[in-house]
């Protein structure tokens, strides 16, 4: 059995291109700029946004307890504090498109691009 709940009302026709779960939350990223953070049992709950990309978000991955970093057409990464609801940091290393992102260690993170690039990135 499968429990199927339709956002569609709340988030709007999209392309949905990630899902992550925080706290008995979806977080999704979509083609529409923004992330959305969704309660994942009740889908007439208040729907929030991450807003600060340009262009459709493509990946997202988990961070620690309470953010995660995501990668967007626009070509930024950026780490953001679900806690808070707000971006804490924005890294623009690729010259197009940010197609995947994954923590490697404390202080470092890897992505990918269209600019057929991988970087290893340090943050503080």
């Amino acid at each position: 059995n499968s429990n199927h709940i339709s956002y569609e009302n709340n988030i709007g026709k999209c392309t949905i291109n990630t899902i992550l779960e925080w706290k008995g939350k979806l977080i999704i990223s979509s083609d529409d700029n923004d992330i959305k953070v969704v309660d994942s049992r009740d889908k007439r709950s208040r729907i929030d946004k991450l807003k600060g990309h340009t262009r459709s978000v493509m990946c997202m991955c988990s961070f620690d307890y309470k953010c995660i970093v995501s990668g967007s057409l626009d070509g930024s990464i950026r780490l953001w504090d679900l806690s808070k609801m707000k971006c804490l940091f924005v890294i623009n290393e690729h010259s197009g498109w940010v197609t995947n992102v994954i923590k490697l260690k404390e202080g470092q993170l890897c992505s990918s691009g269209n600019d057929c690039e991988i970087k290893v990135l340090n943050y503080e």
